[in-house]
């Protein structure tokens, strides 16, 4: 049911309420503070080319961080994006990409944004 409601929102962000968030995520604009954390953390990013670098999704800057960052770099991405914002992220990932999830951390941050950012908030 939530990824239907998701879909709704990328496609009826207007007509539809609460899907501010849907309509930033199909934008997918980098704000500098993104662009400059993503600089600080390239070596996260190994496989992706320099020059690609700030043009990467968010649902991409997501999945990597929360799969390869440390506890400071998780820290440091919900104070520019925000723990609600990140969770929404993390959220719409549905079907084959929630595969891109280590297991441990797609459960860990499962329990911790229902916990910290609650879906109806």
């Amino acid at each position: 049911m939530r990824v239907f409601y998701d879909l709704r929102c990328l496609i009826l962000p207007n007509l539809i309420k609460n899907c501010t968030f849907a309509s930033q995520i199909s934008k997918n604009q980098m704000t500098e503070e993104l662009k400059n954390y993503i600089d600080r953390h390239q070596s996260l990013f190994w496989y992706t080319p320099k020059e690609k670098l700030h043009n990467i999704s968010q649902a991409f800057l997501v999945e990597t961080i929360l799969n390869y960052g440390t506890m400071d770099e998780v820290k440091e991405l919900f104070a520019l994006m925000g723990t609600q914002n990140v969770a929404q992220v993390f959220r719409a990932a549905h079907g084959r990409m929630i595969g891109n999830y280590f297991p441990e951390i797609y459960h860990f941050f499962s329990i911790y944004f229902n916990r910290y950012a609650p879906r109806n908030s």
